[in-house]
């Protein structure tokens, strides 16, 4: 009995590593005349890793990314913020681009945060995009901010989103919650990039299969990797990096750091780090 206790604690331990783990993801871009990369930061939650936050920096600036962005639960209101600030200013350098999650919107006034972001070189995005030319490839990116109440999907204006679209440029849209299918198959983008499910926080070992995520329930299917929605768009969901959610811990889950690589291609195929996350809906 002894030994098999030991054996299941080791299992235990041997999955609550919390150490970032950078995962490449290649993506398909139809137009594009050459490689864009995009790092993906979501679901920080203001978790600290490592002194001044070295333990994120340095393998986002060692991608060298062309640009960054955001998918929300960056912050975790006023009260506790130091870990965040720390990563923005470091990025300062590269175009970075947030939208708000749920526990961002803890900040009673969401103006006072988007204008502390200006100031810190971050472009927040609602029902708005911008463009970033990398190399001679323009990529608008628009973003759709998390609302208080997610569960009432019609609150959003999906003309509005629509039409914040304004270049023939690859089209990105940025945005919280993987599972607003019925949202995103409306918006004419290429690329989702979203973040919310933690990796289903715990994960079955040898597979990519999570336990639990909010509002899929458990053994969700949308909690990683890319996925292929109606009319060809791609779901790309990032892990996150909340060390914990609950007060309970990530489980053969490794916090993420995400690297999407745009790649010039045809539309046929869509070539993946692991297959076994693409799939499609």
């Amino acid at each position: 009995m002894i030994w098999l206790l030991a054996a299941v604690l080791i299992v235990i331990l041997l999955g609550l590593d919390e150490r970032p783990e950078t995962v490449e993801t290649v993506v398909p871009a139809a137009g594009l005349p050459g490689e864009v990369r995009i790092a993906v930061l979501a679901d920080l939650h203001d978790n600290r890793f490592g002194r001044d936050m070295e333990q994120l920096i340095r393998p986002v600036l060692a991608a060298h990314p062309d640009l960054v962005v955001m998918p929300g639960d960056i912050f975790e209101g006023p009260d506790k913020e130091t870990s965040a600030w720390k990563l923005i200013d470091a990025l300062a350098p590269l175009p970075v681009f947030y939208v708000s999650g749920n526990h961002d919107e803890h900040y009673e006034d969401m103006k006072e945060l988007q204008k502390r972001l200006v100031q810190h070189h971050v472009t927040m995005l609602n029902y708005e995009s911008a463009l970033v030319n990398i190399r001679g490839a323009q990529v608008e990116i628009a973003g759709l901010s998390d609302l208080e109440d997610p569960v009432d999907l019609s609150l959003y204006d999906i003309p509005r989103i629509t039409s914040a679209y304004h270049t023939r440029g690859y089209h990105i849209l940025l945005s919280h919650r993987p599972q607003w299918l019925s949202i995103y198959e409306q918006i004419p983008c290429s690329l989702i990039i979203t973040g919310h499910a933690h990796g289903g926080q715990w994960r079955i070992p040898f597979t990519h299969q999570g336990i639990f995520a909010p509002q899929q329930g458990f053994l969700p299917k949308l909690t990683g990797g890319v996925h292929v929605l109606s009319g060809g768009r791609l779901l790309y969901i990032s892990r996150g990096l909340a060390k914990s959610s609950l007060g309970v811990p990530r489980l053969y889950n490794r916090p993420e750091v995400g690297l999407i690589r745009l790649m010039p291609a045809r539309k046929e195929g869509i070539p993946h780090e692991d297959a076994a996350e693409t799939e499609s809906l």
